[in-house]
């Protein structure tokens, strides 16, 4: 497999080298399929983390706020929250334990079906045959119930893309939406919300 990876800096998107580890579930964890590519540049990774973790505390206040406004029934305690993923002993090998907030993502689970969950996270991937490729500081959507994420990833990084017609089912694809990270957080979150909205509708 390779890999390619950006990150959006003031606008602009820079091609930057990866990080490669030989640590078991660093640069991916087979059991989920999901890949961790970071800067490797320890610097610039933790702040990129930093970047992401302080817009994910500012957007899950305002999918608070707006689950409450527009009288969404979302699973009490578990319904929404601000996942940290992978676990801090994934990347402490390398030092890297500071940018493991990367991957971190924001997740909602609605009354309809809690076994259903809503995710925003802020990095984007693809695969283009046998290429993995990420942008980070960039806005992506996810319906799940238990998958290899991988085996669903869409097939560009572009705005509008989803996750492939023979992979993509009513209950389980990634989106790549228009809005961009830099956004206000409550555009952010309507459009997640719409996202939501326009998912719950087609299940039915």
């Amino acid at each position: 497999m390779e890999y390619k990876l950006w990150v959006v800096e003031e606008g602009k998107i820079e091609d930057v080298p990866y990080k490669v580890s030989q640590k078991e579930n660093f640069m991916v964890d087979k059991s989920m399929g999901n890949y961790h590519l970071m800067p490797e540049d320890l610097k610039r990774a933790e702040a990129i983390s930093q970047a992401i973790s302080d817009k994910l505390g500012v957007l899950k206040k305002e999918l608070e706020k707006q689950l409450e406004e527009k009288q969404i029934n979302y699973v009490k305690g578990r319904g929404k929250s601000l996942r940290h993923n992978p676990r801090i002993t994934t990347f402490q090998e390398d030092n890297f334990e500071n940018a493991r907030n990367i991957f971190s993502y924001l997740c909602v689970t609605l009354q309809s079906n809690p076994n259903r969950k809503y995710e925003l996270t802020c990095f984007r991937f693809c695969k283009r045959e046998n290429t993995i490729e990420c942008i980070l500081k960039s806005i992506q959507y996810e319906t799940s119930v238990n998958i290899i994420s991988s085996d669903i990833y869409p097939e560009s990084l572009e705005d509008g893309a989803e996750s492939s017609s023979k992979d993509i089912d009513k209950f389980q694809y990634y989106f790549n939406p228009n809005v961009k990270f830099d956004n206000d957080e409550k555009i952010i979150i309507e459009d997640f919300i719409n996202y939501i909205e326009r998912n719950e509708k087609r299940i039915k």
